[in-house]
């Protein structure tokens, strides 16, 4: 059976803690909050894939040799687009490792959509989907948390009617980080 699967980079407790209390900060928002478990910087969007284990293990292989690195999310807006805003995200500045690791890791997906393969890469974590559309009452505000990314994970996608929820198919820790197991 086919899954729903994405890669992406789990936020660690430093960029969970900055988001809860930009949550706490917020809470007249008319917003469905992102579960603290479920931050994270996608670097290959969702597939379907009938084989995780396959991609896990070549997952793996590929970033055998991938240090873990730093990124700065400098302020927190609608996106993906101004006018229109579906979510709330922490975006930060084009960072190019992260969009080379995102290019690295693409040859994972056979039938992927190669459109976005050219772009420059914009890191951001969705902190929360908007209920309505809302442009005007978002806040758009300058911040500065800094993330150390030390692992990638393989994650399945499954729609409930509540929100998604992102369940870890595999843990990769990067050179000079850990992984914290699998699910």
């Amino acid at each position: 059976m086919d899954r729903r699967v994405f890669i992406g980079l789990p936020a660690g407790e430093g960029l969970r803690q900055k988001a809860a209390e930009f949550r706490a900060a917020h809470p007249a928002l008319s917003v469905r909050w992102t579960p603290p478990e479920n931050l994270h910087v996608t670097l290959v969007p969702p597939w379907r894939c009938g084989e995780p284990e396959a991609v896990c293990e070549a997952l793996a292989s590929l970033l055998a040799d991938t240090r873990s690195f730093d990124a700065v999310f400098t302020s927190v807006s609608g996106g993906p687009s101004r006018s229109r805003p579906r979510l709330l995200w922490a975006s930060g500045s084009t960072h190019e490792g992260l969009g080379a690791l995102a290019r690295k890791l693409s040859v994972l997906v056979e039938e992927r959509n190669m459109e976005a393969a050219g772009r420059d890469f914009l890191p951001h974590v969705t902190l929360a989907r908007l209920r309505k559309r809302q442009p005007s009452s978002l806040p758009r505000e300058t911040v500065e948390w800094r993330s150390t990314f030390d692992r990638a994970c393989l994650y399945e996608s499954v729609t409930l009617p509540e929100g998604a929820v992102y369940r870890v198919l595999c843990d990769v820790a990067l050179k000079g980080g850990h992984a914290s197991g699998t699910g």
